[in-house]
């Protein structure tokens, strides 16, 4: 988040570029949680905290995501079933 921006702003942006999910369809992104976790810093000294807000997002069966800047490289759409058994392996 930039200074001042808040996190509902920040979803529309980031859905546009990460996944080109347009204005219309961000704005009914739902807030879902807040995951907060510690890791050490790139110089081994420190301690950096990051903060990141969660959403739920229901989009048309025919919508499609779409890499946009690079910073994703694709998107898959699992059977829920697919979803636990990753996380348990």
């Amino acid at each position: 988040l930039a200074h001042g921006e808040l996190p509902s702003e920040n979803v529309i942006k980031e859905c546009a570029e990460e996944a080109s999910i347009p204005a219309s369809l961000a704005e009914k992104a739902r807030p879902a949680g807040i995951v907060e976790y510690s890791q050490v810093d790139e110089t081994g000294w420190g301690v950096k905290r990051d903060v990141i807000f969660c959403y739920d997002l229901e989009v048309p069966a025919d919508f499609t995501p779409i890499a946009n800047d690079g910073e994703v490289e694709s998107f898959e759409l699992w059977p829920i079933k697919d979803v636990i058994s990753s996380l348990v392996d």
